[in-house]
């Protein structure tokens, strides 16, 4: 602990030797005194909240509710890394609930945390670490939604394909309008299940598709754009909303009437009733 550097994986080095070598209450309780001693007397050398996440690894071992708490009321956004590994080895214990203890106060920290301070390399494979723990405890809706927004960009896959399975295609239509990708992925993260089952709701993000493609002002653009109308389309047929699609085109012919290489594509492809 009084070593310069490596931080994260001096960390994990603590946390292996404790769990597989050291496996004793006694020596527990022993190395919780230690680890207040430092606290107290040697904060020169060591961050204090560096400590409590050791002393959070220690009462995990010992499986203190009490200490965890403790530990998390006290809770600081630079170690939320720390706390997620000793989630995980409560994880792997099979100790969910108190790897609940640890996971659900830091869910108001993760967004500044994930898009402000972590490095942005890692910021993928953390979500992900997060992702799994988080899916062993079980959310409420609120909750999940808090977790998602903070892992931004990282979040659209794991969070879209929540909502499919619980159901909700609207939200997963708003949700994906808001982080725009590619319809090819939106086709692998849900699409696909929102247009078989609820294809009038799916309408509005071909829109948003579509309007991404025309801020482009090229053909090739164009192009794409009509690819999308066209599934936009199928979709509106499958739905019994052929009339709005119609009205719709009509619109998009009106309001981009200037843009000639647009409307040779959309004549070229039948759009229009």
């Amino acid at each position: 602990m009084h070593r310069i550097g490596f931080p994260d994986l001096r960390f994990d080095l603590y946390c292996a030797v404790w769990e597989e070598v050291l496996v004793s209450p006694k020596r527990c309780a022993d190395e919780l005194t230690l680890l207040e001693e430092v606290q107290l007397k040697e904060s020169n050398l060591l961050d204090g909240q560096h400590v409590q996440t050791f002393k959070l690894f220690q009462y995990a071992l010992l499986r203190n509710v009490a200490g965890i708490e403790r530990v998390m009321d006290d809770i600081e956004m630079s170690s939320c890394e720390y706390y997620a590994k000793v989630a995980a080895f409560t994880v792997r214990g099979g100790q969910l609930d108190l790897a609940s203890k640890i996971l659900v106060p830091m869910l108001p920290l993760l967004h500044q945390f994930i898009q402000r301070e972590m490095t942005p390399m890692y910021r993928a494979k953390f979500c992900q670490f997060l992702n799994r723990l988080y899916s062993e405890i079980g959310l409420t809706e609120e909750q999940e939604s808090v977790l998602f927004h903070a892992f931004g960009r990282f979040g659209i896959e794991p969070y879209s394909e929540s909502l499919i399975h619980k159901g909700r295609y609207e939200e997963w239509v708003a949700f994906n309008s808001i982080y725009i990708s590619s319809m090819a992925y939106l086709d692998s993260i849900g699409l696909k299940e929102v247009v078989a089952n609820a294809p009038a709701i799916a309408l509005p993000i071909y829109h948003v598709y579509a309007m991404e493609e025309l801020k482009q002002k090229s053909r090739m653009n164009y192009k794409q754009a009509v690819r999308i109308w066209r599934a936009m389309k199928a979709t509106a047929k499958k739905a019994g909303k052929l009339d709005y699609f119609n009205a719709y085109m009509d619109n998009i012919q009106a309001k981009h009437k200037r843009l000639r290489a647009l409307q040779e594509e959309i004549l070229k492809a039948n759009l229009t009733s």
